[in-house]
Formats: C-alpha cells, sequence, structure tokens
C-alpha cells in the first residue's frame, strides 16, 4: 500500500499496519518517522523515500508493506515499484507549495497521483472485526504514534508533542489547545521547515493565533538555508499580523533551547504545545532539562 497526501500520512500508515499485523501478516512500515519490519526498526528518522520502501520489500519476512511517500521523495526519485494493490491520496493542501518548481494545488495533484496511479485490484488482507478491534484500541501515543498528538501528564504541567509544519495542522493543532481544559495558561512552542515560502511561514505562524497565552518561535534544526532566527522571525511576524501582541512572543532561534526555555517558564497545571517536525524528542530534551 501506498500512502501520500499533505497531512496525515504517518498516522494513516501506522493505523494500517496495525490492522495488517492483527491479520497475522508481518509488515514492512515506511513513515517520515522511521523504517520498520514487523514492529522492529531498521532505522529511525525520515524513511518517507523510494530508497526506504525498497529497503522493507525487499526483506523476505515481509509480506504486507504500508508505505508512505512524501512529495519531495515521488518528485527527487520518482515511484520505486511498478505497482501496488492499494494507493491512498489523502488530501491535497498548500503547505508545499513554491517549493521544487510546484506552484499550484493542480500541480501538486498530478505529484501525488502517481500513487493512486500504481494501485491495482486489492486482495482482501483483514476481517472487518479485525479492522474495527484495532481501530478502537488505536491510540495517538508515543507507542503507537509517536510524535503525533502525544499527551504526557505526568509532569506538573502537561506537555502535547506533536509534528506539525503547515497552515492546516496549525490550525487543528490551536482548534484543540482552545478545547483542552486546564487550570493554567496555554504555552506553545512552534516552528516550521525553512524552505517554505515566506508568505507560507507567516501564514503558519497566523495559525496559531489566540489560542495560547504566549508562544515561543524557533527554527527547525534544518534551516534549509534561511539563515539563523529568519524561520523563527516569519513564524512570529504572523503571529503578529494576526493580533497576537509582542509581549506575548518570544523568538528564540535554537530548537531545542527554545523547548528548554518554554520549559522553565511554565507552571503546574500549564499546557505546553511543541509543535515541531522533531516533536518526539521533547519529552527526552525536557526529561534532561528536569533532571538538571
Amino acid at each position: 500500500m501506498f500512502v501520500t497526501g499533505s497531512v496525515g500520512k504517518t498516522t494513516t500508515c501506522r493505523m494500517t499496519a496495525a490492522i495488517l499485523a492483527a491479520a497475522g501478516k508481518t509488515v514492512g512500515l515506511t513513515t517520515t518517522t522511521g523504517c520498520y519490519v514487523d514492529g522492529r526498526p531498521l532505522r529511525l528518522g525520515d524513511s518517507s523515500g523510494p530508497r526506504w520502501a525498497a529497503l522493507v520489500t525487499a526483506d523476505r519476512r515481509v509480506d504486507a508493506a504500508v508505505l508512505e511517500m512524501a512529495r519531495g521523495g515521488i518528485l527527487l526519485d520518482g515511484m520505486p515499484f511498478h505497482g501496488c494493490d492499494v494507493g491512498a491520496v489523502l488530501n491535497v493542501l498548500d503547505d508545499h507549495l513554491g517549493i521544487d518548481g510546484i506552484h499550484t494545488r493542480d500541480q501538486l495533484a498530478q505529484v501525488k497521483s502517481m500513487v493512486a496511479r500504481k494501485a491495482r485490484r486489492p486482495r482482501g488482507h483483514a476481517a472487518a472485526a479485525t479492522i474495527r478491534e484495532v481501530l478502537m484500541a488505536f491510540r495517538s501515543d508515543d507507542s503507537d504514534n509517536p510524535g503525533r498528538m502525544n499527551l504526557y501528564r505526568g509532569m506538573p504541567y502537561t506537555l502535547m508533542a506533536t509534528k506539525a509544519g503547515g497552515v492546516a495542522a496549525g490550525r487543528a493543532i490551536a482548534g484543540f489547545a482552545r478545547e483542552f481544559d486546564v487550570s493554567g495558561r496555554k504555552k506553545l512552542v512552534v516552528c516550521s521547515v525553512g524552505n517554505r515560502p515566506e508568505d507560507v511561514l507567516r501564514s503558519v505562524g497566523g495559525a496559531y493565533a489566540g489560542a495560547f497565552d504566549s508562544y515561543v518561535c524557533c527554527d527547525w534544526e534544518d534551516r534549509r538555508g534561511r539563515p539563523r532566527g529568519e524561520a523563527a522571525g516569519l513564524l512570529a511576524a504572523g503571529l503578529r499580523e494576526a493580533g497576537v501582541p509582542e509581549h506575548a512572543i518570544e523568538i528564540v532561534p535554537d530548537h531545542d533551547t527554545a523547548i528548554r526555555r518554554a520549559h522553565a517558564a511554565v507552571s503546574a497545571d500549564d499546557l505546553l504545545v511543541v509543535a515541531s517536525p522533531t516533536a518526539a524528542r521533547a519529552p527526552g530534551i525536557l526529561g534532561a532539562a528536569a533532571a538538571a
């Protein structure tokens, strides 16, 4: 199975892999969080390209593969196989426009549609009872779905760590934060990939406006050619343009330092949200900060 789209790819892949595993299959899985066979990691980190898809499908243990196909991998390397049983295109949003020569949704849809065009008639792999039971048991935690809306309540405050980058994800996280009930205050650490156009980075920042009491904007570790602090500054500019007051915004260019700074400033009963492509690392960073 190939899965692509602007948002939701990794979660969909993990849910599908869990269903296939429950049906007795040895599953090969590639996502932006890693490359796995039978639940065991072959590598951690972004494995959403054709190279890693080929790696897991070459493993003789694998009898079902669920492969996340990101836009960049399709553009640079094409599709790794002639066909698949199932191809899923989840959505086409504006998150990656202005990159690699893709400037319109129609162009982006053409790229992502390669996944659907590779699909042929699927064979059955899991019974509807199995599917229902797995989906009911699936949790957005650091075991089932690391780095995607993971809540940690064992600290003096509540931490939510989630991968985010685009406007749609920002709006969804902001909506969650508005509805999340805490007696304290709500603080956000946010970064975005630096190769997005300036107007997109401003829009990403603005998507979070009004949902938090304070904001820390930072660069991602890989600045993608932007000077230090520039991406963080554009996120902050978007917040200001959306009406967030200056006193509620802090720019801390270094990603991990920004997370530790926010940790030091929150109080008991607060909510701290870390929205970052590498948000899954946040609990480890904060655990070290708390120990110090």
